[in-house]
C-alpha cells in the first residue's frame, strides 16, 4: 500500500501525526531543516520523537535538507551520527556534498532526494540514485503522465507532494528571499516574499507570485498505479490539528479505496487553504486558475475551537495506533512465573523474582490471568492471542501478573527503540587547496542570439562561452562565422528539462563538433557517461562546499560555478579541486517558475518573451522565458533581480579566494550593453548604472 507521510514542526505535532494514521513522519532538528522557523526539535527531542514513532511501527525521515558551508559541514558530520545512534529511517538531503558524506558516514542510512534537488525527469532520478539516494522527492510542477514515464524508467522510490503549500518556484532554484533580505530558502530561512503583492507591465497589484494550495486527496488510486512509493503532506510550519486532520482525511482515502467525502473536503479547507485548492501542475493544466488572485482571507479561524476539541483526540497522547502482542505465560508452582511475548518480529522473555507458590484455597485461574494481562491501559500494545501453561495448583497475586505484564512491555520497548541503532564510520574531508590561480579568467554566459553575436565579437578575451542549447541550434551558422572560438563554445542545457527536445539538439550540435555542455541539472550529469563529452557545472548546481566541487569532480564536471549565495570568506575556504568560477556581473534569477506570471496578470499576449514584475519598492523585475518557446518541456519562465551583480573592482580579491574565472551573466541586456560591460570588465573601469555587490560581502543566513 502506498505510503502517508506527514509533517510535524513539534512533538505535538508528531503525536497528531501518528494517531491520525501515518506512515512515516519528517521532522527536523534546529539545524540543517528547510523550515527552520517551525518549532522542530533539540536532540533530546528528536530521540523522544523517533523513538515514540517506531514502537507504534511509525517511520521517522529527517531533514537535512540545506546547503552548508565548509565550517558547517564537521558539525552537520557529528549531527548524521547522532541520528544513526536514534535509529531513525531516511535522511532527506539537498547538499550534494552532504548527501555524499552521509553515504560514507553511514552507509545503511537510507538517503531521500529532497524536492530541492530539483529532479523533475528521468535522468534526475536516475543522477540521485547514482549518488546514492534511495528515494527521490520529485519536483512538485509534474503531472500525472510525468511521474508515470519516470516511474516506468527508473527503479528509485518516488515520493510525490500531495497536500500543502505550493512555491511559486521550482524547489531548489529561488533566491528570491536571499536576494531581497539575505534569508536564504536553500537554507530554510525563506521569509516568503511571493505571497506579498505584485504588479505585472503596469498592472494593479495583485498576488502574482502566490499559488492556492495543492491537494490530491482525489488522485490517490491513480498516484498509486502510477508507481508512487509515498505521498507527502506539506506543513511543518502549522499546527497539530492541521496535522492530524490532513493525516486522518488521506488515511481514511487510501484505507478505503476512495475520493474524499464532502464533510472531508470541507474538513481540508477548515484546518487551511488559500483561496480553494488547486490540482493544476498534477493535471496539467497550469496556468491562471492556480493563483490566489484577489483572495479572500481564510473564512476558517485556525484557533477555530469546534475544529480543536473535534481534533483534540489526536492532539493528545491517546493511543489510537496499538501494536499487537502474542504472548504465552508459564506459571509453574516452586518456580518463577515467567512471559514470553512476541511483537512485530521482536521476541523478550520477563521473569519474575518471585517464586510460585500452592493455592491454600482457590488457584489462580488462567482466565483471571488473560483478563489482567489484557489490562493494557494507555501503552502502544494490546494482546491478541494469551496462553497460559499452568501446574496443577498454583496462586499468583494480581500484582505479580501486573508485573509479568509490565516487565515484558517494557523489555519490549526498549528492543523495539534499540532495533535501528545504526553504526557509522570515520569520514576524511577534503583537504584544503588553497593556491590562486595565475590568472583571472573570464567567462560568459548569453540568452539570445543577439548577446551572442556581441560576445562573439570579444571571443579572444572568454575562455568559455555558455549558450543555450536551443540559441545555439537556431544560430549554427552565426556560430560557424565565429569558427576559431569552436572549442570555447559551452552548450548551456535548460535547467528545466521535461521532454527530449534538448537531448536532440545536444546530439545534433554533437554531431557539428560541439560538445563542451554546462549542466544546470543533476539530470545533466547522467552525460558523464558520454566520453565526448566535456561538462561544466552551473551555479543551479547549489554547489556549496568542498564535498559537493569533489562530487561533481568525481561524476566528470571540469569546473564548477560555485553558488551565487557564498560570500568571499566561504568561497576562500572551499577547496578548488576543479576550476571554480562565480558570476561577477549579472542580474541573479530571483525564481524559474512553470507558471508564466504574465499569462495570469493579463493572460497570453503572445509577447516576446520579457515581462516586467514591480514590487511594493518600485524595484522592476524582468521576467524572461526560458526555453525555445512557451511550449513543450523545456518552457520555463525566469524572473530576475532589478540590478545586475558588478564586481570588475574586485578582482584581486576574487583571484585570492581561488576563484579561476569570472562569468559575465547577459539576460535582458541589448547587444551594446553587453559590449559596454564586457569593456568595463576588460579595461577595469566603473559602473555607470545601478548595481550590487550581491553575497559578496555578507553572503546569507
Amino acid at each position: 500500500m502506498i505510503e502517508l507521510l506527514a509533517p510535524a514542526g513539534s512533538y505535538d505535532c508528531v503525536v497528531a501525526a501518528v494517531q491520525s494514521g501515518a506512515d512515516a513522519v519528517y521532522f527536523s532538528g534546529e539545524n540543517y531543516g528547510a523550515r527552520s522557523y517551525a518549532e522542530n526539535f533539540d536532540l533530546a527531542a528528536l530521540e523522544k520523537a523517533a523513538d515514540y514513532c517506531r514502537l507504534r511501527g511509525v517511520k521517522t525521515h529527517i531533514t537535512v535538507n540545506t546547503l552548508c558551508t565548509d565550517r558547517e559541514l564537521k558539525q552537520c558530520a557529528e549531527y548524521v551520527r547522532f541520528l544513526a545512534k536514534i535509529g531513525v529511517d531516511a535522511v532527506i538531503v539537498q547538499d550534494l556534498g552532504v548527501l555524499d558524506m552521509i553515504k560514507h558516514i553511514c552507509p545503511s542510512m537510507p538517503i531521500h532526494a529532497s524536492t530541492q534537488m530539483t529532479a523533475h525527469n528521468i535522468d534526475g532520478v536516475l543522477m540521485a540514485e547514482k549518488l546514492g539516494a534511495q528515494r527521490v522527492v520529485l519536483s512538485r510542477e509534474l503531472s500525472l503522465e510525468n511521474i508515470k514515464n519516470i516511474a516506468d524508467n527508473t527503479e528509485a522510490e518516488l515520493e510525490v507532494f500531495a497536500h500543502g503549500a505550493l512555491c511559486m518556484c521550482y524547489s531548489g532554484q529561488c533566491l528570491m528571499s536571499s536576494v531581497f533580505g539575505g534569508r536564504s530558502g536553500n537554507r530554510g530561512k525563506c521569509a516568503q516574499p511571493c505571497r506579498l503583492k505584485y504588479s505585472i507591465n503596469n498592472s494593479d497589484e495583485n498576488y502574482y507570485l502566490s499559488l492556492k494550495d495543492l491537494s490530491l486527496a482525489g488522485y490517490i488510486k491513480e498516484l498509486a498505479a502510477a508507481g508512487v512509493t509515498s505521498l507527502k503532506i506539506e506543513g511543518r510550519m502549522k499546527g497539530a490539528s492541521y496535522v492530524a486532520a490532513v493525516t486522518k482525511v488521506f488515511r481514511n482515502c487510501i484505507d478505503s479505496g476512495r475520493r474524499p467525502l464532502p464533510k472531508e473536503e470541507e474538513l481540508l479547507r477548515r484546518v487551511f487553504f488559500r483561496d480553494e485548492f488547486t490540482d493544476g501542475y498534477f493535471t496539467g493544466r497550469a496556468g491562471k486558475n492556480m493563483f490566489t488572485l484577489n483572495r479572500a482571507e481564510n473564512p476558517y479561524k485556525r484557533s477555530d475551537a469546534d475544529l480543536e476539541r473535534e481534533l483534540g483526540d489526536a492532539c493528545k497522547n491517546s493511543e489510537n495506533i496499538k501494536n499487537k502482542i502474542d504472548c504465552k505465560v508459564k506459571i509453574v508452582e516452586g518456580e518463577k512465573p515467567e512471559i514470553l511475548m512476541n511483537c512485530r518480529g521482536f521476541s523478550v522473555k520477563y521473569t519474575s523474582g518471585e517464586r510460585v507458590c500452592t493455592a491454600k484455597n482457590r488457584p489462580t485461574a488462567a482466565e483471571t490471568i488473560k483478563t489482567q494481562i489484557g489490562k493494557t491501559g494507555g501503552v502502544p500494545f494490546e494482546f491478541e492471542k494469551i496462553d497460559t501453561e499452568l501446574s496443577d495448583s498454583p496462586f499468583v497475586p494480581l500484582s505479580v501478573i501486573n508485573e509479568l505484564r509490565r516487565g515484558g512491555i517494557q523489555l519490549l520497548e526498549e528492543k523495539i527503540k534499540n532495533s535501528r541503532r545504526l553504526k557509522t564510520n570515520s569520514f576524511e574531508f577534503v583537504g584544503k587547496v588553497k593556491d590562486a590561480p595565475r590568472e583571472l579568467k573570464f567567462t560568459c554566459s548569453v540568452f539570445n542570439a543577439e548577446q551572442l553575436e556581441a560576445v562573439l565579437s570579444f571571443g579572444e578575451a572568454f575562455s568559455r562561452i555558455y549558450v543555450p542549447v536551443y540559441v545555439a541550434e537556431r544560430n549554427i551558422e552565426l556560430l560557424a562565422r565565429y569558427g576559431e572560438y569552436k572549442e570555447k563554445i559551452v552548450l548551456s542545457l535548460p535547467a528545466i528539462s521535461r521532454g527530449q527536445a534538448f537531448k536532440t539538439a545536444v546530439s545534433s550540435l554533437g554531431e557539428a563538433g560541439y560538445n563542451n555542455l554546462q549542466v544546470n541539472n543533476i539530470s545533466h550529469m547522467m552525460y558523464s557517461e558520454d566520453a565526448n563529452k566535456n561538462l561544466f557545472g552551473g551555479f543551479r548546481m547549489n554547489v556549496f562546499n568542498s564535498e559537493a566541487v569533489r562530487v561533481c569532480a568525481e561524476n566528470g564536471l571540469k569546473s564548477v560555478c560555485l553558488s551565487p549565495e557564498l560570500n568571499l570568506a566561504q568561497i576562500r575556504s572551499i577547496s578548488k579541486l576543479v576550476e571554480c568560477e562565480v558570476i561577477g556581473y549579472g542580474r541573479l534569477p530571483l525564481m524559474v517558475t512553470e507558471n508564466c506570471p504574465a499569462e495570469a496578470a493579463l493572460g497570453c499576449r503572445k509577447c516576446a518573451g520579457v515581462n516586467i514584475i514591480t514590487d511594493r519598492k518600485g524595484a522592476k523585475l524582468p521576467v524572461v522565458r526560458d526555453g525555445a518557446d512557451c511550449t513543450g518541456g523545456e518552457r520555463s519562465f525566469v524572473i530576475l533581480n532589478s540590478a545586475p551583480i558588478f564586481t570588475a573592482d574586485k578582482s584581486d580579491e576574487l583571484k585570492a579566494a581561488g576563484v579561476s574565472a569570472v562569468n559575465l551573466y547577459f539576460t535582458v541586456e541589448s547587444r551594446l550593453e553587453c559590449a559596454k560591460v564586457c569593456k568595463m570588465y576588460f579595461e577595469n573601469k566603473k559602473p555607470d548604472f545601478d548595481y550590487t555587490r550581491g553575497h559578496f560581502n555578507k553572503g546569507v543566513i
